[in-house]
């Protein structure tokens, strides 16, 4: 399912970052790690099930950095699966940002070269 996971517009990067995640027109309010980051959207294990077209608005905390970049998102994707120990079902959800700033775009995009270059 995933072979064609980074032949994309933005490569993403597997890193763990902290996330708020609040719903535009809904209740869902979250905060989460990151699976994958990359300038056009960020990949989450959510807790609950999100549905695809979902409007969210989205706080993204990158290490060592002090403010968070902010965008609204919607859901592109979802696909869930079940933890061997809990037995209960996570969804891995696939948001892409639909407004991000050129400033925090930038700032993005800075840190997943970095990223890639140190690794």
């Amino acid at each position: 399912m995933w072979e064609n996971f980074n032949l994309r517009k933005f490569p993403r990067l597997a890193v763990k970052c902290d996330i708020e995640i609040s719903g535009t027109n809904n209740p869902l309010s979250v905060a989460v790690i990151t699976q994958n980051i990359g300038a056009g959207g960020v990949c989450v294990v959510m807790p609950k099930e999100v549905s695809k077209l979902t409007r969210v608005l989205i706080r993204l905390y990158l290490p060592e950095e002090l403010e968070p970049l902010e965008s609204y998102a919607r859901v592109c994707w979802v696909v869930p699966s079940r933890t061997l120990l809990k037995k209960e079902t996570l969804f891995d959800t696939g948001f892409e940002f639909i407004n991000m700033t050129n400033q925090d775009r930038d700032r993005l995009k800075k840190y997943i070269d970095n990223c890639q270059k140190n690794s």
